[in-house]
């Protein structure tokens, strides 16, 4: 990257918002552990805008891709600090929820805030979403994230493989 003058974004990361439409038999697949395949043709269509979004490139700009899917079921548990390790992209589609069970996006660079006093905290905060039903979030697998506690929320996660011959 070439450095301009005035602000540049050095470490830019960014995670997609997106609303879908849940339909009846998503829910009912989730509560037998399946994922809708109805629901994985939706999903592969918001990674695609996804990738045009962010690096101006298509799911068909790679020769061959696979996706990771299952689904989460929660009560009162919360989910630890994690990453997606192997894939490029992840998403989190929320089935049900009732607003809380929050998703937490934790900034990227490690001890990126060492040295710096209170006043720079703003620019090392995690990005919090609350979720409703049909919210999804699409992110780079590297972000670290965390889940807070839900009452009862119902998501699926996916992992978006790209392959490409080099």
């Amino acid at each position: 990257m070439m450095l301009n003058l005035g602000l540049s974004n050095a470490w830019p990361t960014s995670i997609g918002l997106y609303e879908i439409s849940i339909e009846e038999e998503f829910i009912q697949d989730a509560l037998q552990q399946q994922v809708n395949d109805k629901l994985t043709v939706k999903m592969m269509e918001l990674f695609d805008q996804y990738l045009q979004e962010t690096i101006n490139k298509k799911l068909d700009d790679y020769d061959d891709y696979r996706t990771s899917s299952w689904v989460n079921k929660y009560t009162s548990t919360s989910m630890e600090y994690h990453t997606h390790k192997g894939s490029q992209l992840s998403a989190v589609v929320y089935l049900v929820s009732n607003g809380d069970g929050a998703i937490v996006f934790h900034d990227p660079r490690s001890f990126a805030s060492r040295g710096y006093d209170d006043n720079f905290n703003k620019l090392f905060e995690p990005i919090i979403f609350e979720p409703k039903e049909g919210s999804v979030v699409i992110f780079p697998s590297f972000l670290y994230h965390t889940a807070r506690p839900a009452g009862y929320k119902i998501s699926i996660p996916y992992d978006l493989f790209l392959l490409r011959d080099i």
